[in-house]
């Protein structure tokens, strides 16, 4: 029998292959597909579990996709570890903290979404085309997420570029 691990690399034991989707080829045209045009101001990133390969693949390549599209957006990182309350709490803060200024969340998973989007909405930020929305942008497509709000931009799973690297044994 043969172990196929799926997006997370296995430490121990012997895997004949992971199979991860390519976070670099996915998040580089993210907000450009979503008419981000904010030439300043500030972006708040979501960040999941930095020690996981997943969590530092869309930091690092959305920190790259932000660095050569819009140098002049400011990003805030809050590294929430894939906890939804943190996220939730971190996009209050942010919205608090900077207001007309924060002109997107990138949530690197789309779980936090359900929280986001009322609290976006309850500030007159989550209408989209209105003047100071916000917009929320996120990894992995829930569905039933998606729906709740045309605010929300994702790309469901079945979507990401997907990549094969053999295991080192």
């Amino acid at each position: 029998m043969q172990l196929v691990s799926v997006d997370t690399v296995v430490g121990v034991g012997h895997v004949y292959m992971v199979v991860r989707a390519s976070k670099h080829r996915l998040r580089p045209g993210r907000l450009r597909l979503h008419r981000f045009a904010a030439k300043s101001g500030y972006v708040l990133d979501l960040e999941g579990d930095l020690t996981s390969s997943n969590g530092a693949d869309r930091s690092n390549a959305f920190d790259a996709c932000m660095a050569a599209d819009y140098p002049g957006v400011k990003v805030l990182k809050d590294p929430t570890v894939w906890t939804d309350a943190t996220a939730v709490t971190d996009a209050q803060n942010a919205v608090n903290a900077y207001g007309s200024q924060l002109k997107a969340i990138y949530s690197q998973w789309s779980a936090p979404d359900t929280g986001i989007i009322p609290l976006l909405k309850s500030k007159g930020l989550g209408t989209a085309g209105s003047a100071g929305h916000v917009m929320l942008v996120s990894d992995d497509g829930v569905r039933s997420r998606c729906a709740t709000s045309a605010t929300v931009h994702s790309t469901p799973p079945s979507r990401s570029p997907r990549t094969s690297m053999p295991s080192t044994p």
